[in-house]
């Protein structure tokens, strides 16, 4: 079995929602960038996956220092307008923010009643390899 995650955002257009929802077991896009920028397609790409119920992750692509704010951010940018099909938050880390300050985000997003998850580039797995092995 193989699955096809596409990590999407404002930088491409999405010609067919249709053929995405046939080709995806889900979507995962960026909503946030550190504590001021919101993706300008944010919007849009929930209203979609809710239309063609798409299931979606958002993300908040991750600035060194303040993780936690930074995912507070994310939350207060998504609650009021994701849906049925919102899965849940996940923190995108490439910029090797220290794993305490990444654990400190977590666990609140945890706390918000959806799944959350790490997503990272391989060459920094070693950074994070504890914080991903202890999530079970």
């Amino acid at each position: 079995m193989s699955l096809f995650i596409p990590d999407i955002s404002h930088h491409k257009t999405i010609l067919s929602w249709n053929n995405l929802k046939n080709q995806s077991s889900f979507l995962l896009f960026k909503a946030t960038e550190g504590t001021h920028f919101v993706d300008p397609k944010l919007r849009e790409f929930i209203q979609r996956c809710e239309k063609y119920q798409i299931p979606y992750w958002t993300y908040s692509f991750l600035r060194k220092g303040n993780e936690l704010e930074q995912a507070k951010f994310l939350v207060n940018n998504c609650k009021n307008i994701i849906g049925k099909y919102f899965i849940g938050y996940v923190l995108d880390i490439e910029r090797q923010s220290e794993e305490k300050d990444v654990i400190k985000a977590l666990e609140w997003l945890q706390k918000q009643g959806y799944k959350t998850m790490i997503y990272t580039q391989y060459y920094e797995y070693s950074l994070y390899k504890n914080l991903i092995k202890n999530r079970g």
